[in-house]
């Protein structure tokens, strides 16, 4: 098997998700499959701004025509031409490709001609009808992005020769069931053997609860850890990572922004107890797997959680876990079981060896692949 992987994220911002696909490709290299990443890049990018890897990958930049219609967003930007992409794939010519699903743009049309050279498959992370619907009420631009969406995804879901998906209630929605395609569940993982973050923790002062985003959306439930911190203002302290829309004037609630790997490591070590998604009912789902609850375990923070965590469909709760009703009102009523997980959790460091079988991605990886494999026209032909 010889693949091809198909990345359009923001490769040189290092976060979550850039890290998972990095991991991803290392991982299947490790494991004896010839995997090379086709990164694309839009043009307002330079290339020393770029990071370099140590497997196969190639950089395609976006044609230069039009960079004036687009803002600055690289979700505008990937509606660009690739002119690289299809010749680059072509001369690597691999028996499979795989790819995250995204809106239709203009280099999957590339994409589907090598159907009959490679088999395709997309990996699904989210119910895209029930997550842009809840996003329309935010402005005009959702709305539109909806409408797209809605007109276009069966071109995306029909070019692929098989599914996979992070969640089991992903699989089984009839919005994703109905093509009857083989679909795999794979839960989000990482390389826990790549983690450096360690929880220490301090006892001498306020319990400190973290809580990360990329960008804030109304599944995360901010909102309600607001609530919380207010309830309990004078015993816990918040320290909020990443984009948010809306702050907080509460003394207890304090922002670091996006920060670098050695930056994260200073500003989270002395965190007591994390928080994952705390409202994912508002899109209409039950059952998840955050990037961001597997990094937090690989720390060593005892955790919060506000919906069905995928590993633990599988696995009992540990002591070092509190999983809370995924409803409106979770926070009011479950606030007094949190605060006493954590004045109980707070001096507890969940081990790394505790916490591997749950979260580490060799063996999570290694059955993906079997399946890519196992369902593959092009590896029996």
């Amino acid at each position: 098997m010889k693949v091809a992987y198909i990345v359009t994220v923001e490769i040189w911002k290092y976060d979550g998700l850039s890290k998972k696909i990095i991991d991803q490709i290392r991982s299947w290299n490790d494991l004896g499959v010839q995997t090379k990443a086709f990164f694309l890049i839009p043009p307002y990018i330079e290339g020393n701004q770029l990071p370099q890897f140590d497997f196969q990958y190639e950089y395609i930049f976006a044609s230069p025509s039009g960079v004036k219609f687009i803002d600055s967003e690289y979700k505008f930007a990937k509606f660009l031409n690739f002119p690289k992409l299809l010749d680059s794939v072509s001369e690597y010519s691999p028996t499979n490709i795989y790819m995250r699903y995204e809106l239709l743009k203009p280099f999957m049309i590339a994409i589907y001609k090598l159907k009959k050279q490679a088999d395709v498959t997309v990996e699904i992370n989210m119910l895209d009808l029930k997550e842009r619907e809840s996003l329309t009420s935010r402005s005009l631009l959702s709305h539109l992005v909806e409408r797209y969406n809605r007109m276009t995804r069966s071109y995306v879901f029909r070019m692929a020769e098989k599914f996979v998906t992070v969640t089991h209630e992903i699989a089984s929605d009839t919005s994703i069931s109905k093509f009857n395609k083989p679909t795999h569940v794979a839960y989000n993982s990482i390389d826990i053997h790549q983690t450096t973050i360690r929880k220490k923790g301090n006892v001498g002062r306020k319990i400190r609860l973290l809580f990360m985003v990329s960008k804030e959306y109304p599944w995360h439930g901010v909102d309600k850890l607001y609530n919380f911190a207010e309830y309990y203002k004078d015993e816990i302290e918040l320290l909020m990572i990443g984009n948010f829309l809306a702050k907080s004037t509460l003394h207890n609630v304090n922002y670091a922004g996006f920060l670098s790997n050695l930056a994260l490591e200073a500003a989270v070590e002395s965190c007591d107890i994390a928080v994952s998604s705390l409202a994912i009912h508002r899109c209409g789902l039950k059952e998840a797997c955050p990037l961001k609850t597997r990094d937090y375990l690989a720390w060593g923070f005892p955790t919060i959680l506000g919906y069905q965590e995928s590993i633990f469909l599988s696995h009992d709760l540990k002591p070092w876990i509190l999983q809370i009703e995924n409803t409106e009102q979770s926070i009011n009523n479950n606030h007094i079981q949190m605060i006493n997980f954590c004045r109980a959790n707070r001096g507890i460091v969940v081990p790394k060896e505790d916490v591997a079988n749950l979260v580490h991605s060799e063996i999570i990886e290694k059955r993906r692949l079997d399946f890519i494999l196992r369902t593959s026209y092009q590896e029996q032909i």
